[in-house]
C-alpha cells in the first residue's frame, strides 16, 4: 500500500545516493552477530540488486563482505534497507516512523514470537534473519539476511500469483497469525501495545498527520478509481458507491481495522507479492515462501491480511476460482500450528469465512489502489524525485492530475490493468459490498 503514495513522488530503485548512511562499523557489527566474535572484516563493497518497482518507501541495496575466520577467507553478503526519506508532506514523517517500526519489530517482537514457537518445538517465522539496526533519526538503516543465498526469488509483481504460490502464502500468513497468538496469550495485546508503542502506528494513527491531511491522500484515489470505472463502463453501482463514500474512506479504514475478539492477532499488514520471496525446486515449483518488509505490522483481524493479499496479488480468475480453497488452506495451517502447541482456534473455518466477508471493504480499498502500481512495467513507473510542497494545493493537485492521466493511459494501453482492476469490483458486487 505504501507503494501507491510513494509512487506519486519518488520511486527509486538505485540506492547510491543513500549509501553514505551505511558505516563500516555497522558492517563490522553485522558480521560479528552473524559469524561470531572471531570473524575479522577484510573488505566490503555495495552491490545493488533491485530493479525499479521492487521497492518504494525505502532504498534497498546489499553489501558484499570479505572476512577471515580462524585464518580462512570467506565471503558473504547482507541486504541493507535505508530510509530514503520518500513521500510528501506528512507521509515523509510516516515512512520514517514505519522504518523505525520495522527495526523495532525485528529486534523486539520477532524474538518473542520465535521463543514461543521453539518452546513448543515448532519452526520459527519464515522471515529473514535480522542482524543490526541503526535508528538514528534520518539516518536509519537495517541489516538483514540475504535470502538469495538460500535460493529465494521475487515473483513477478505484474502477474497475479498462481495457485501453488498462493497456497504457500496462505500457509505462511496463517503461521504468522497463529504464532502471534502464542505470544498474545502470554502478553495480552493491550499490554503489548503499551510496552511496544511502535505497534500502534498505522495509516490512521501516527503523530504529525490529522484526519484531514490523511483524507487528502486517500480521497483522490477514490475519484481516480471512479473515473476508471466510468471509462470501462457497466459499473454504475460501484461508481456511485465510490463517489458517495469518498469522504468516508478514512472512516471505513478505521472501522475495518477495529479490533473485535476473537479475530485479533499480529498481522503482517503489507503482504502483497512484492513482499514475498519464494524458493523453487529443480522442476521450478515453489516449495517455500518467505515474508519480507515488516513496516506495517499491526494488531488487527487476520481477515485484513487475507483480503489484502487476495485482492492485491491475484488476478480475478485466479482468486474467484479458488477462494474457498485458499481460505481452507489458511485455516488448516492456522489450526495445525495452534494444535501443535496444545491450543485450539477460537473461531471455526465458517466463522473465518464470515469475517473475511466483513473485511472485504479493506480488500477493495487497498486492492484497487495497489493495482494502479502493481501491473506497471518498470519503464512506466513514475520517477519524480523532486521535492513537493504538500501545503501548495496547486502543486499537489497537479501531481495528482499527472498520476490520474498515467492511470488512464495504463487503462488504455496496459492489457494487464483493466481485467485485474475490474475483477475486484466484480467480486465485491457478488459479495454485496455495494448493497
Amino acid at each position: 500500500m505504501r507503494a501507491v503514495f510513494a509512487c506519486l513522488v519518488s520511486e527509486q530503485s538505485e540506492a547510491e545516493k543513500y549509501q553514505g548512511l551505511v558505516k563500516e562499523e555497522y558492517v563490522r557489527e553485522t558480521l560479528k552477530r552473524d559469524q561470531g566474535e572471531k570473524a575479522k572484516l577484510i573488505s566490503w563493497i555495495f552491490e545493488d540488486f533491485t530493479q525499479k518497482g521492487d521497492n518504494y518507501a525505502t532504498a534497498v541495496t546489499s553489501v558484499k563482505v570479505s572476512y577471515s575466520l580462524e585464518d580462512q577467507p570467506f565471503n558473504t553478503s547482507y541486504v541493507v534497507k535505508i530510509n530514503a526519506g520518500h513521500g510528501i508532506g506528512p507521509l515523509k514523517a510516516f515512512f520514517t516512523i514505519l522504518f523505525k517500526k520495522e527495526g523495532g519489530f525485528y529486534e523486539n517482537i520477532v524474538p518473542l514470537i520465535n521463543a514461543e514457537l521453539t518452546s513448543f518445538g515448532l519452526e520459527e517465522l519464515k522471515i529473514p534473519k535480522w542482524y543490526f539496526s541503526s535508528l538514528e533519526d534520518k539516518k536509519e538503516v537495517i541489516f538483514l539476511e540475504d535470502l538469495r543465498h538460500r535460493g529465494f526469488k521475487m515473483y513477478d509483481r505484474k502477474m497475479g500469483m498462481d495457485v501453488p504460490h498462493t497456497q504457500l502464502v496462505m500457509k505462511e500468513v496463517a503461521r504468522f497469525h497463529a504464532a502471534s497468538l502464542l505470544l498474545l496469550e502470554k502478553f495480552p495485546w493491550e499490554d503489548l501495545l503499551e510496552k511496544y508503542t511502535f505497534l500502534k502506528y498505522d495509516w490512521h494513527s501516527f503523530d504529525g498527520c490529522d484526519d484531514e491531511a490523511l483524507a487528502g491522500m486517500f480521497e483522490p484515489n477514490m475519484d481516480i478509481t471512479a473515473e476508471v470505472l466510468h471509462r470501462i463502463g457497466g459499473y454504475d453501482v460501484a461508481e456511485k458507491w465510490l463517489r458517495s463514500n469518498k469522504a468516508l474512506v478514512l472512516h471505513h479504514i478505521k472501522e475495518q481495522l477495529r479490533r473485535n475478539p476473537p479475530f485479533i492477532c499480529i498481522c503482517h499488514g503489507d503482504c502483497w507479492n512484492n513482499n514475498m520471496l519464494f524458493r523453487y525446486n529443480d522442476e521450478g515449483d515453489p516449495v517455500e515462501a518467505m515474508f519480507v518488509d515488516l513496516q506495517l505490522t499491526r494488531v488487527a483481524s487476520p481477515a485484513t491480511d487475507l483480503n489484502y493479499t487476495l485482492f492485491t496479488s491475484l488476478t480475478g480468475e485466479g482468486r474467484r476460482s479458488n477462494i474457498s480453497n485458499f481460505l481452507t488452506t489458511y485455516y488448516n495451517s492456522f489450526k495445525d500450528l495452534l494444535e501443535s502447541a496444545g491450543k485450539s482456534p477460537s473461531f471455526s473455518n465458517e466463522e473465518l469465512i464470515q469475517e473475511f466477508k466483513k473485511k472485504n471493504l479493506f480488500g477493495l480499498i487497498f486492492g484497487v489502489m495497489c493495482c494502479m502500481v502493481i501491473v506497471r512495467p518498470e519503464d512506466d513507473i513514475p520517477d519524480m524525485n523532486k521535492e513537493v510542497d504538500f501545503e501548495d494545493k496547486e502543486e499537489v493537485a497537479k501531481l495528482l492530475e499527472e498520476f490520474k492521466e498515467n492511470v488512464m493511459n495504463m487503462m488504455e494501453n496496459n492489457p494487464l490493468f483493466k481485467p485485474r482492476f475490474a475483477a475486484i469490483f466484480d467480486d465485491m458486487k457478488e459479495y454485496g459490498v455495494f448493497d
